[in-house]
């Protein structure tokens, strides 16, 4: 067991790093306990109130004519065609991703130029880029930052270093996003090419709920260095008003804690499409295992009075309205903004992608 933990990725942090700084990308530095989750069934009676809210801020805010934007990329070509369904799915999602990043000239090979990651999980994204990257001539390497708060088997980390043929430029934080400081932050990369100026380009897929609020927040810490950053949002369900990126765009709007969780709680109807294979999936391994709840997603007898096509709309607008404000944040920091589904419903139901890249 000693001799394990010498090199276990989730021993405990014996000591904090000093970009470590408590709750820094927070927004509001209030305690959780005065924030509360809402319960829908309770708002029967404010129903059409609600609905013509939602309907009448997204109509205001001109959220509605974003556009699919699916691209290739030949990295990918092969698991696309060949691989299992698991391996399709996310290979269709790193695809175009890259693509989008290589189009815009954002994935290229700079020795002043430091790829990070938040959220990185297993860092995989990361790896396919290093693997993009590795396929161009170049003898000047950029370097990779992962952070991630849980521990991992940091497989992919060696096949980032494997990729561009050296040892020292995957730097693996384990850190909560809403304690890094990224202005104290420097890669330790041990040689004299990269300079303390470096740009930054951040990346993400699938940053969840709060998760993308506090990112922002850490990036805005030092503008000057992003040079860009493209992120796959989700789970808007676990968004949390005090993390939110942009409190004066909640005031402006007369979003209150209560109402602010009835919008989060409401946009995971977005992604409860009854005939979707993910939940056709989960209904069928509940069934399987006597575990199924008689839930029929499918039921039309819904507290709200809605459809399932107008939860779904429901949802999708409310996500839409809690992303408006953090691509407020984005342009009034010198950011131009695009937006876009980088790949279909089939492949996954969290599609909307924000890049960013600055003026």
């Amino acid at each position: 067991m000693a001799r394990h933990l010498t090199r276990c990725n989730g021993r405990p942090v014996e000591e904090l790093p000093h970009y470590h700084e408590l709750d820094v990308n927070v927004a509001l530095r209030k305690s959780a306990s005065n924030f509360f989750k809402v319960d829908l069934s309770s708002s029967l009676n404010h129903w059409p109130n609600i609905i013509a809210r939602i309907r009448s801020m997204y109509t205001h805010l001109g959220m509605s004519d974003i556009p699919m934007d699916v691209r290739e990329h030949e990295l990918f070509q092969d698991v696309v065609v060949h691989g299992g369904k698991q391996k399709r799915k996310h290979a269709k999602q790193h695809a175009s991703f890259l693509a989008h990043l290589e189009d815009r000239n954002l994935l290229q090979i700079d020795n002043d130029l430091c790829y990070m990651e938040f959220g990185c999980g297993r860092a995989e994204l990361s790896a396919h880029m290093a693997h993009a990257l590795a396929r161009k001539p170049t003898s000047h390497p950029c370097a990779f930052t992962l952070i991630d708060r849980d521990a991992h088997q940091n497989r992919c980390d060696r096949y980032i270093r494997q990729h561009l043929n050296a040892q020292n430029l995957v730097d693996r934080i384990r850190i909560d996003i809403k304690d890094f400081n990224l202005k104290a932050y420097q890669h330790p990369l041990n040689y004299d090419n990269m300079s303390s100026d470096s740009k930054i380009v951040a990346i993400s897929k699938h940053l969840c709920g709060a998760a993308t609020d506090l990112t922002l927040r850490c990036l805005m810490q030092a503008p000057s260095k992003v040079q860009a950053m493209m992120i796959a949002v989700c789970c808007h369900h676990r968004c949390k008003f005090e993390h939110y990126v942009d409190p004066d765009y909640l005031a402006e709007m007369e979003i209150e804690p209560h109402f602010f969780q009835i919008l989060s709680s409401m946009s995971a109807w977005a992604t409860c499409k009854p005939d979707h294979p993910k939940n056709l999936s989960r209904k069928q391994s509940q069934i399987k295992n006597n575990q199924y709840d008689g839930n029929n997603y499918d039921d039309d007898d819904h507290v709200s009075g809605l459809t399932i096509q107008e939860r779904e709309d429901m949802g999708l607008m409310c996500k839409r309205i809690l992303d408006f404000g953090r691509l407020r944040f984005l342009r009034a920091h010198g950011f131009d903004i695009e937006t876009f589904y980088y790949c279909d419903q089939e492949t996954t139901l969290e599609n909307f992608a924000v890049l960013a890249q600055k003026k």
